[in-house]
This record gives C-alpha cells, sequence and structure tokens, in this order.
C-alpha cells in the first residue's frame, strides 16, 4: 500500500517553492518509486496486489488545493496506465480515492492567507480512518479497479467525467470564496 500525503490550502501562486517540492515528492514521487520496486518484486514472484492512495481530488480540480489535487491525479493516472502493463504479469493494481478522512494531513496542512483555515472547516463531515479501512477492504473483495468513497465522492467524479466544466466552475467559486474571506479578516485587522 502506498499512502503518502501532505496538503497546501492557499492559492497555487502563493505557495513556497521548497514546500511545493515536498508536496510533489511524498505525494507523487513516493507513491510512484514504491510502484515501481513494489511491481518488479511483485513481477517477479508471479503475482500481487499493489494499492495506491490517491484521493477525490485525483478525480477532480479542488479550488485552493491545486498541488494537491494534482499529484492525486498523477497517482491515478500512474495507476491505471500500469495496471494495464502488469496484468499479463499477475499483478494486480487499485487505486483508493477517499473523499475526506480525519487525518494528520488535515491537521498539518500548510495553509496560506487567513481565508485558509475557513476552507478546512468547510469540508464535508471527515470520515474516521477506522470507517475508512472498513470500506478498502471490503472494496477488496469487489475488485474495483477504483474504490471510491463516501457515495459523494463517486457522484461528483462521476459529474465531473461526464461535465468538465462543473469542476472549474467549483475551483472559480471556492477561489472567490477563499479571497472574500481572506479579505473581510484582513479589512477587519
Amino acid at each position: 500500500v502506498n499512502n503518502a500525503g501532505v496538503i497546501y490550502v492557499g492559492e497555487y501562486h502563493e505557495m513556497d517553492e521548497a514546500f511545493l517540492r515536498q508536496l510533489i515528492e511524498v505525494n507523487h514521487t513516493a507513491v510512484a518509486i514504491g510502484t515501481l520496486y513494489g511491481y518488479r518484486a511483485m513481477k517477479a514472484q508471479g503475482h500481487g496486489l499493489i494499492v495506491n492512495v490517491a484521493s477525490q481530488g485525483g478525480l477532480m480540480p479542488v479550488g485552493t488545493m491545486a498541488a494537491y489535487s494534482g499529484t492525486k491525479h498523477a497517482v491515478v493516472g500512474l495507476t491505471a496506465s500500469v495496471a494495464g502493463e502488469a496484468e499479463a504479469h499477475g499483478v494486480q493494481f487499485r487505486t483508493v480515492c477517499p473523499g475526506n478522512v480525519a487525518s494528520e494531513m488535515l491537521t498539518k496542512a500548510q495553509t496560506r492567507g487567513t481565508g485558509a483555515d475557513s476552507v478546512l472547516r468547510r469540508l464535508p463531515k471527515l470520515m474516521s480512518a477506522e470507517d475508512a479501512a472498513i470500506i478498502i477492504v471490503d472494496g477488496f473483495s469487489k475488485r474495483p479497479r477504483k474504490i471510491i468513497f463516501p457515495w459523494y465522492s463517486k457522484v461528483l467524479g462521476l459529474v465531473q467525467r461526464l461535465w468538465p466544466e462543473f469542476g472549474h466552475r467549483g475551483v472559480v467559486h471556492s477561489i472567490e470564496q477563499f479571497r472574500a474571506e481572506r479579505d473581510d479578516s484582513l479589512s477587519q485587522n
């Protein structure tokens, strides 16, 4: 299981370059390298299962979390691409795309701008890590290539595929809200 994630909340152009590099290293590069070595070992033994944890953010754009979303899109794409190659060698792949799960990643999110904390507070109710684990293990028995949860993540992912403008409009709305809250906070100081 390759599960790694750090997050930045704020406008992309305000990110610190060093943190952006760290975010890419953790969220994508570590998963890609783990996939490489796991695949090699499992190919040699003739079977295996690699699980890469992405995110709902890997299925659609996420306003105020562009770098995070971009790296999770990369994990989804990598896993789907390697799965086709690995099938002939007996190696299976699954991508897990959870919605919002209570984790240190969210509590330790790097934020920029006074509206950033309000973005995290507006997230839908967080699922416990234990409940997420139960859904993931149950999902393995059904053998889907992607395990997407909770229900709203499935719906949002489907809507995004059918109507890409939906995601774009969502990003525009999120950024507008973020900027308004930041500007209100700054004007009160």
